[in-house]
């Protein structure tokens, strides 16, 4: 469900991006003139980042809806849950300045070992915003 509305956002920024440089064509912004280079390059960098934003959510999603349809459950023992720190660029103040606040995050990284061919794979969740009630030991459905 999460990453249906991730999607969802992405293709309406993308769509609302498209609609503000259109609104910027048609209300006197010169086409394709050294006057105003910037708006399009600009609107062209932005909209690449978005479309690749896009291509990578979709993908993602559907890899996880072929992993639903396809895939084994197995459960996996927690072998460790990792807490990571992060700085994150916030600005305040009346002259806008940048501070590099520090956010920390949660990684469950699970082992588990097919047991006909005895080879053993490691599995890590995506980052996680708040700490989990799973401990080192515990069985999880990957």
């Amino acid at each position: 469900m999460r990453g249906s509305l991730r999607a969802l956002f992405t293709l309406l920024g993308g769509l609302f991006g498209a609609a503000l440089f259109s609104l910027l064509i048609s209300h006197g912004a010169p086409i394709l003139t050294q006057s105003a280079p910037g708006v399009y390059v600009g609107g062209g960098i932005g909209g690449g980042v978005g479309l690749l934003l896009a291509l990578s959510v979709m993908c993602k999603m559907l890899q996880q809806d072929w992993l639903r349809r396809h895939g084994t459950r197995i459960s996996a023992r927690i072998i460790e849950v990792e807490t990571r720190l992060a700085r994150l660029p916030v600005t305040f103040g009346p002259q806008d300045d940048v501070r590099q606040l520090p956010s920390r995050y949660y990684v469950i990284v699970a082992e588990w070992r097919d047991p006909s061919t005895q080879q053993q794979y490691v599995f890590r969740s995506e980052n996680l915003a708040t700490p989990t009630h799973l401990a080192r030991g515990d069985s999880i459905a990957v």
